[in-house]
């Protein structure tokens, strides 16, 4: 297992949403994330927690299968 090459798991990337960033890129999980960030402004406070816990576990979820498939291409590299 000497030499091993551990690498970032490919993902659709888009830009970021705000131009007032600097250019760069995001996961998926992230540009949902950013979606239900500019929604919460706009909904009554009791469903902006609902909305709250929905974004974590979707960054909770993205983690997850980031994971799986770090762990997937390491195993396919070993055999």
């Amino acid at each position: 297992m000497s030499g091993s090459i551990t690498r970032e798991p490919d993902s659709i990337r888009y830009p970021a949403a705000s131009q007032d960033e600097k250019p760069s890129f995001v996961t998926t999980g992230q540009v949902a994330l950013t979606g239900l960030e500019k929604t919460l402004s706009r909904i009554p406070p009791p469903r902006q927690a609902l909305i709250a816990l929905a974004g974590s576990i979707i960054q909770i979820v993205n983690l997850q299968i980031q994971t799986l498939i770090t762990a997937l291409y390491d195993t396919a590299e070993l055999t």
